[in-house]
């Protein structure tokens, strides 16, 4: 009998782990490729691609406004979650500016820190800002009013609190993936540009007339514009910058998460949503088997008090060792949230098997087996 409980074991160890590392692909293929029709890069499941230098904040005492175009096609399924298109990254913070498609939503989202040191997000909200495989100029830029967001030239939606600076535009800039998590884009890009200065309405329609028609740089000789990619190359792994004063983006061979947290801290991780309690019950109720198991084959021939805390204290080595390696595998994150909820589950499959009823037939079949001539 004990021989049985150890094969349900090694078995309930083995799904634990197979479900925490799966997929196990540490260097899964980077899904970014040249468009064959036009100049562009096509993004699948896993694509990214980021500038390996970071880009300079604007000098003291010049203009602090700034605007940027991109120009892109999203892709045919449906977005359920809210992935991301392009982000700047920078160590103090590491979501200091992004933008994401939720569904047809654009969302313009900036992470700043109010007078106490916490942590806020401001955003912008386009309704109906995408159409399924249809070409899309947004035009996001700011001014001493605000920030506006157009779309094809028009005007969509505003902010005169959203606080968009050049500064936003500093640090590492990391495009179909956000660059701490595994949240990407799908979708077709087929031009970005930077300009140092605020952008008219008429500006916005006439950058949207120019990348329609086959953009070239000296439709923005007159813009300040410090960062120009027409993805015109075709292949290779670098994209130059038109304009000659940012860094190129580089195309990696294989996929990852370039800035990836290790052991968020459970206060990061928590949020006030469906999504955030469902993975905790999941978590606890996953570890349930763990601890109901490995405490009846632990307390077969030992105490019982030795066998509770072996099997917490392996619940939590085992959870420790899964957030480790999630560190590894991009589209799995490490958190101290799920080290919690698993020893808890771990903890509650203990109390389980120590049931008075529980207990009482698992003795009763330790007897038997026991009795000579049972085996």
């Amino acid at each position: 009998m004990r021989g049985i409980l150890l094969a349900i074991c090694a078995g309930v160890l083995c799904a634990i782990l197979i479900a925490g590392l799966w997929p196990l692909n540490p260097i899964p293929s980077n899904e970014v490729s040249p468009l064959a029709d036009q100049n562009g890069l096509a993004f699948g499941r896993d694509g990214t691609i980021y500038s390996p230098n970071a880009f300079k904040i604007a000098a003291p005492g010049e203009d602090s406004f700034c605007s940027l175009d991109i120009w892109l096609i999203p892709s045919g399924g449906v977005v359920k979650t809210s992935v991301t298109i392009l982000a700047f990254y920078t160590p103090d913070n590491p979501m200091q500016f992004r933008l994401k498609q939720y569904l047809d939503e654009l969302l313009v989202q900036r992470d700043y820190r109010d007078e106490q040191n916490h942590l806020k997000t401001a955003e912008i909200k386009i309704e109906r800002a995408f159409r399924e495989k249809e070409k899309i100029l947004f035009t996001i830029t700011s001014s001493p009013k605000g920030t506006v967001v157009y779309g094809n030239g028009e005007f969509r939606e505003s902010s005169s609190r959203f606080g968009l600076t050049c500064e936003s535009f500093a640090g590492q800039l990391i495009v179909g993936s956000s660059p701490v998590s595994y949240n990407t884009w799908q979708g077709k890009l087929l031009g970005l540009a930077f300009f140092h200065q605020s952008l008219s309405m008429e500006q916005a329609s006439r950058h949207y007339r120019a990348w329609s028609q086959g953009l070239n740089p000296v439709d923005f000789q007159n813009e300040r514009v410090f960062a120009l990619y027409t993805f015109e190359q075709g292949s290779g792994r670098t994209v130059h910058d038109g304009a000659g004063s940012s860094p190129d983006l580089y195309i990696p061979g294989t996929f990852r998460i370039l800035h990836k947290k290790f052991l968020t801290p459970p206060w990061e991780e928590f949020s006030f949503d469906r999504s955030y309690g469902w993975d905790v019950l999941v978590n606890v109720a996953g570890f349930i088997p763990l601890g109901f198991f490995f405490y009846a084959f632990f307390a077969w021939d030992r105490s019982r008090n030795w066998a509770a805390v072996a099997t917490i204290v392996l619940g939590g080595l085992t959870s420790l060792t899964i957030e480790v390696l999630q560190v590894f595998l991009p589209p799995r994150s490490s958190g101290v949230t799920d080290i919690i909820t698993n020893t808890l589950g771990t903890i509650v499959g203990v109390i389980l098997c120590r049931w008075r009823p529980v207990q009482d037939s698992l003795d009763n079949l330790r007897q038997t087996f026991r009795t000579p001539g049972n085996g």
